[in-house]
């Protein structure tokens, strides 16, 4: 959808460990350069972590945003851009992560993640 961010919840009774996520962000021609962040949130949407890019993607590009633990260099070759997560990030039930993009637009456009996680069933 466009102008919308990516938002993913732990479902009810498991655990996740974040393995990493990717995604492709098409910004439209709107002049201002966007910088995606990713959150994670409580199950009441409190703010516990912020991972923020170092690069930033300007109007009318399309780019793959990879976050990853097992990233060595965060950074940007132009088509894609690298952000390092840190190793063990455990979610419980209801916790979020998400994309914050800084200057997003109207027509910027966030493809559907790719998402890893290591899964626990919880009683």
């Amino acid at each position: 959808m466009a102008g919308a961010e990516i938002e993913e919840a732990v479902p009810t009774n498991v655990r996740w460990r974040l393995l990493g996520l990717q995604a492709t962000l098409v910004t439209d021609a709107t002049v201002a350069n966007r910088r995606p962040t990713v959150v994670i949130t409580d199950d009441a949407d409190l703010d516990l972590f912020r991972f923020r890019g170092q690069a930033d993607q300007a109007a009318s590009l399309t780019m793959q945003h990879v976050f990853s633990p097992q990233q060595y260099l965060a950074g940007s070759d132009g088509a894609r851009a690298h952000y390092v997560l840190p190793p063990d990030t455990f979610l419980p039930q209801g916790w979020k992560f998400k994309t914050v993009t800084a200057n997003i637009a109207a027509g910027d456009n966030w493809g559907a993640p790719q998402i890893w996680v290591e899964e626990w069933l919880e009683e």
